[in-house]
This record gives C-alpha cells, structure tokens and sequence, in this order.
C-alpha cells in the first residue's frame, strides 16, 4: 500500500512537470532533452508533451484502482479488467 501510494504519488508530480512543460514552461527541460554537440536530440511538441503527461495520468489512475484508492461502479464489469 505504502509503495502504490508513492508510485501514484510519483506518477502525478511527473505528470503536472509535463503539463507545466506543455504550457511553456522552462525549468529542468535542459536537463530532460538529450543534447548532441550541445543542440537538442529531440523537439517535443507541446501536443506530445500533453500526451505524456496523460499517460502518466493513466497510469496513475490504473494503480489507484488497483490499490483500492478508486472504483469504477459506473460501468459493470469493468473493474475485473483493470
């Protein structure tokens, strides 16, 4: 329980760095990018970068369920496939 909840807690801080990135953001991005020669490897998008950051979301949001912290009662059947 304590290693779910700090995973969850882990993804969702990787998540908001990536919407804060997304939205412009500068800090620690040159610490992220893998540089050759000193010019950036890649040039994420803000669209992939959103992208990411939903994954991380989801990924989140499959362990909270898995731990117990959430249910899916809405849709019957559901929670037997996560």
């Amino acid at each position: 329980m304590i290693a779910g909840t700090a995973a969850i807690l882990i993804l969702i801080i990787l998540a908001a760095v990536h919407v804060y990135w997304a939205a412009g953001g500068k800090a620690g991005k040159g610490a992220a990018i893998p540089t050759l020669n000193e010019r950036p490897v890649l040039k994420p998008t803000a669209l992939t970068t959103l992208m990411v950051a939903a994954v991380l979301s989801a990924m989140a949001a499959v362990l909270a369920v898995r731990i117990g912290w959430l249910s899916l009662p809405a849709i019957p059947g559901l929670s037997g496939l996560v």
